[in-house]
């Protein structure tokens, strides 16, 4: 955040950071009823939570679209790249996205609408994990011929808690 935008804590329409983490404690769980708390000093940095936010990952992405939007970028949510674009010299173009209105039985709607063709100057890929568009690319130019290792993808799952007022068990700030 403070690379992309270094005076955010000033803006007019900040992000939707507001609560800063103050503590956190890695635990192994050790059976149902049973752990133990890691010290610090044997964590690696990559998981110290000291400087960062608690966040709604789903408001900081609406508030990212809307600086992106009046930077004059145009974002394109829920539409799918079908396939690259690739100029003459062999360079990323554009997209096209993938036809709507197919039926089940993969026949045409009467709603049914091509992909359109999307040319650009610049164009970003944000697939999310193995994105099929992006995997293609990485062929292409040979992206990663210099990775140490491959890619690894976990799973990760969230639940979101209600903490009644005053519950003794509850401590702002802490991961």
């Amino acid at each position: 955040m403070n690379e992309l935008f270094p005076e955010w804590k000033n803006m007019e329409n900040p992000p939707p950071l507001e609560t800063k983490v103050t503590s956190d404690k890695m635990m192994l769980l050790t059976g149902q009823n049973s752990s133990f708390t890691i010290p610090h000093m044997f964590l690696p940095k990559s998981i110290d939570n000291h400087g960062n936010y608690i966040i709604s990952l789903g408001q900081l992405c609406e508030w990212m679209n809307e600086q992106a939007e009046e930077a004059g970028v145009e974002v394109l949510p829920g539409i799918t790249g079908d396939r690259v674009l690739f100029n003459e010299d062999g360079s990323v173009g554009g997209v096209v996205t993938g036809d709507i209105g197919w039926k089940k039985d993969g026949t045409k709607h009467d709603h049914f609408s091509p992909g359109i063709t999307i040319k650009a100057k610049q164009t970003i890929f944000t697939e999310g994990a193995r994105g099929s568009l992006t995997e293609g690319l990485k062929k292409t130019f040979s992206l990663d011929k210099d990775a140490v290792s491959i890619q690894h993808y976990g799973l990760g799952l969230k639940e979101v808690w209600q903490v009644a007022e005053g519950n003794p068990h509850f401590k702002e700030g802490h991961v």
